[in-house]
């Protein structure tokens, strides 16, 4: 009733090994695309730690060149002072500037006044200075390269 034909169940097994090749071969694929994500992961987490490195380092550079624009900033403030001009602290209490960095040295100059931004970590060289008793002239020093040439030698 139920007959077992041969050649029948060789191509089922034919087909079976097959199946199972195919599986194999794609099971590799996978596993070579796998080890190549691994091996692309590992390549960016070093290119970020690098990245990381670089930026920490421009990150002090900045900060360093932040602190030494603070010491010439405040000793030209001492100076103005010195000679009976005016300069002093102030705060920006523009909602877009950081609440830490608010605190701005003010001068006046012959040619108009220059002010700037002090970093937390150099507020601490502002001590001794007066309150500044002006405001601000809306002039960013950025935009005022040519400054100096007001100063009368």
């Amino acid at each position: 009733m139920f007959g077992y034909d041969k050649s029948t169940a060789a191509d089922h097994y034919d087909a079976v090994l097959d199946h199972l090749d195919a599986l194999h071969d794609k099971f590799k694929d996978e596993e070579s695309a796998a080890e190549q994500l691994r091996d692309r992961v590992e390549e960016l987490q070093d290119d970020l730690q690098t990245a990381n490195g670089r930026a920490e380092s421009a990150e002090k550079h900045l900060n360093t060149a932040y602190s030494q624009r603070a010491i010439a900033a405040i000793s030209l403030a001492h100076t103005v002072l010195h000679y009976g001009g005016t300069a002093g602290i102030g705060y920006d209490n523009r909602e877009d500037q950081p609440s830490n960095w608010r605190v701005v040295l003010y001068v006046d100059t012959p040619a108009g006044q220059l002010s700037w931004h002090i970093a937390p970590d150099d507020q601490p060289m502002l001590e001794g200075l007066p309150d500044y008793s002006g405001k601000w002239d809306g002039t960013y020093n950025s935009s005022r390269t040519d400054f100096y040439k007001g100063f009368k030698r």
